[in-house]
């Protein structure tokens, strides 16, 4: 058997087991680059959220003072409290923009709490990644894929049987046939939306009161910056 091999060169294989072989070799390699990037990506969500809680500490202990100053004497009390920094910080930027932009409102020990709470939830997954193989992280993958596809049969048998398993066409909603919509229900989605209420009756979260909405933002580049110099020269950066 000739076939390409996983450096696209020509290569030939005495049976299938041996092309089977080969690419074990080469999925478990990407499964390590694989977790690799979650304990990185992990470790800064984990440190941005416990940074934000430390913020919101000294803030409330009067240890960090916010109010009627500039903005370059608050960034050295950050610095001098060792704070991390997330995100660009050149100037103008200073790295610390992720805890510079937080609400006056989300400055309460209720938030604290909740980021604190956040921050260890991180942590267990943390330390859950790291003690998890690259072999059991494969083969729960491979498990996901059989359910998938077994109920992927499943409901191709259904349909094929003349069963009910397709689903509902959307013209079908509620107000009318053939996708129309009364003007009552029209006005009732507009409330809905202005209430902050989903097509399903359930609440839609707000975006501001999200401690945890905007940290991919803060934390992409560094990722992305740490993966780069893995890749260049085997080694990663410490996390601090």
């Amino acid at each position: 058997m000739v076939l390409f091999n996983h450096e696209g060169k020509i290569q030939k294989y005495k049976s299938p087991l041996e092309i089977m072989e080969e690419f074990a070799d080469v999925r478990l390699k990407q499964y390590g680059v694989r977790k690799q990037y979650l304990v990185d990506k992990l470790t800064l969500e984990r440190d941005l959220l416990s940074n934000r809680a430390r913020f919101i500490a000294y803030i409330i202990a009067k240890k960090l003072h916010i109010n009627n100053r500039k903005k370059m004497d608050v960034v050295k009390d950050l610095v001098k409290f060792k704070f991390q920094k997330f995100g660009d910080d050149k100037p103008p930027r200073t790295g610390f923009e992720y805890l510079l932009i937080m609400q006056i409102a989300s400055l309460t020990k209720e938030r604290k709490e909740e980021l604190e709470r956040m921050a260890k939830e991180k942590a267990a997954e943390l330390e859950k990644v790291k003690k998890t193989s690259i072999h059991t992280m494969w083969t729960f993958d491979l498990t996901q894929l059989e359910t998938a596809i077994n109920s992927l049969n499943a409901a191709l048998d259904d349909i094929a049987s003349g069963g009910t398993g397709q689903k509902r066409k959307a013209g079908s909603r509620e107000g009318g046939r053939g996708g129309k919509r009364s003007k009552g229900a029209e006005q009732n989605e507009e409330e809905e939306e202005e209430e902050g209420v989903d097509d399903d009756g359930t609440a839609v979260p707000d975006p501001l009161d999200n401690p945890f909405g905007d940290v991919s933002k803060w934390t992409m580049g560094a990722l992305k910056s740490w993966t780069a110099a893995g890749a260049g020269s085997g080694k990663r950066r410490r996390v601090g």
